[in-house]
């Protein structure tokens, strides 16, 4: 037995679980975008239009995605019951979120959603971190594993109500951004630098920085009118002048120097 019990406003009721093969997909749809927007107030939740193209398991499109406000990171998200398969319906469609090449209606969805260009949708979804998950109604340990295995993610809510009518979402598990895409600069081969926006979140003084060969280097971060400044503190960088790269965190902490190419 599962029970939820209220807060402060009816002390001492009791929720009771529901039968999760009591509601329908479309249902549980509705309930996990509201549920998503309360629990994640930092994202912007919708239905999403977009379509990803996986060479075997053929053309999919998610249910919702929820993207950062900051436009750091999106996840794209699938909304299935537990009935369904996991093997012939579920598997399939992760697989071709996490693998599968985005189609151009991933950015026009987007890009009228959020009300931001096309050009910038195109970037979201072309170079802005992405994780996929799946939010399913009933919790199971053979899902979750699979899930896994496929570089995605797995949430388990469940609807709870009372005798006199209260009604309760519960949340299993929690989305986790795998990296954030911290903003964009341009190479200077005169200042050996990079000049990124002065919004950046990076802190004043010497940093370390994975640079695109994947070695591990420190850089000088400094302050200047409208901009900031990220310099290599020992070497020349091998980057064109004015080539735009772009900086990404990670979930452990660490910062990317990545190319847009």
């Amino acid at each position: 037995m599962k029970l939820l019990l209220t807060g402060d406003g009816m002390p001492g009721e009791a929720l009771q679980l529901c039968d999760p093969d009591s509601v329908s997909e479309t249902e549980f749809e509705h309930e996990v975008v509201g549920a998503l927007a309360r629990a994640y107030s930092r994202y912007v939740c919708f239905l999403f239009g977009g379509t990803f193209v996986h060479p075997e398991c053929g053309a999919k499109r998610p249910d919702l995605v929820l993207v950062a406000k900051d436009l750091s990171h999106w996840f794209v998200v699938e909304v299935e019951i537990g009935s369904h398969s996991l093997e012939h319906h579920v598997l399939p469609q992760v697989r071709a979120f996490v693998y599968g090449e985005p189609q151009a209606d991933c950015a026009s969805s987007l890009a009228s959603k959020l009300e931001i260009s096309q050009q910038r949708a195109e970037t979201l979804v072309r170079l802005v971190p992405k994780a996929v998950a799946v939010i399913t109604n009933r919790r199971d340990d053979q899902w979750s594993a699979a899930i896994r295995a496929l570089n995605a993610q797995m949430l388990v809510m469940s609807r709870f109500s009372s005798p006199s009518g209260l009604r309760a979402v519960g949340i299993e598990g929690e989305l986790r951004a795998v990296q954030e895409s911290l903003g964009f600069g341009k190479f200077s081969a005169v200042d050996r630098s990079v000049r990124f926006p002065r919004r950046t979140p990076l802190p004043e003084g010497v940093i370390e920085l994975v640079d695109q060969s994947g070695a591990a280097t420190d850089w000088r971060v400094s302050f200047g009118v409208g901009a900031l400044w990220v310099t290599k503190v020992l070497g020349t960088p091998s980057i064109s002048d004015g080539h735009v790269l772009q900086l990404v965190r990670t979930r452990d902490g660490r910062l990317l120097l990545r190319s847009t190419d």
